[in-house]
């Protein structure tokens, strides 16, 4: 799911048809499910070759029409250039 929401973010920032987007190491989902399994994430912010998800923990499953969480827990960065995932605590 980072994946998708990477590339879509990443075409529509780059104004580009199609994005080739690398999976996360496996530590990183690993690290984030450990932590709760249900997640929501939004973009922060996204280049034609960067885009931040801002991701938020949640106590259950998040259904369509609830609001959003404002706060974020992580920053998870893909740096489409290396082809690389970072995942920072949002406060970092």
């Amino acid at each position: 799911m980072l994946a998708l929401l990477a590339g879509s973010a990443l075409i529509n920032a780059g104004g580009v048809s199609s994005v080739e987007v690398p999976e996360p190491d496996g530590a990183l989902p690993e690290q984030l499910i450990a932590e709760s399994r249900h997640w929501t994430g939004v973009v922060g912010a996204a280049s034609g070759t960067m885009v931040t998800l801002k991701l938020s923990a949640l106590p259950q499953r998040w259904r369509l029409g609830q609001t959003l969480p404002e706060r974020a827990d992580y920053a998870a960065t893909l740096d489409l250039a290396h082809g690389v995932w970072h995942l920072a605590s949002a406060g970092a």
